[in-house]
């Protein structure tokens, strides 16, 4: 099952060089396009989505688009500072591994971060991961 996790990354690796090579000029509101993936533990299972911002309509998006492109402004971008939507979570150990690829305004973003399970993701990460 480690080809899905390294398919991921391949496909993520591709959506940041188309990105980084259209030299389009930046805009008031600057684009975002991320390539966001959960897996569980040892790749047993995956899932992964587009996240365009402003958010997109079409095609495969994120179903929270408007949602988590509001909570990443608020982070500035980073992943690390996003304020979630704290609740309460069991202690079950079903580790969770979240990954963003891609651009947010000009900066690139390569992310990683495991978590307890995927309650403790959804806690820590509100909108952007709930997909």
């Amino acid at each position: 099952m480690r080809r899905t996790g390294k398919s991921v990354l391949t496909a993520a690796s591709a959506v940041v060089l188309v990105l980084a090579g259209t030299g389009a000029p930046a805009q008031a509101a600057e684009p975002s396009a991320l390539f966001l993936s959960v897996s569980g533990s040892d790749d047993t299972w995956s899932r992964a989505i587009f996240l365009s911002c402003p958010a997109g309509e079409e095609g495969h998006y994120h179903p929270a688009g408007d949602q988590a492109c509001a909570d990443l402004l608020d982070a500035d971008g980073d992943f690390d500072h996003l304020r979630g939507t704290p609740h309460f979570c069991t202690c079950e150990r079903d580790p969770v591994v979240a990954t963003a690829q891609g651009l947010f305004a000009d900066a690139l973003v390569s992310w990683t971060r495991t978590y307890r399970n995927s309650c403790a993701l959804d806690a820590a990460t509100g909108a952007v991961f709930r997909f």
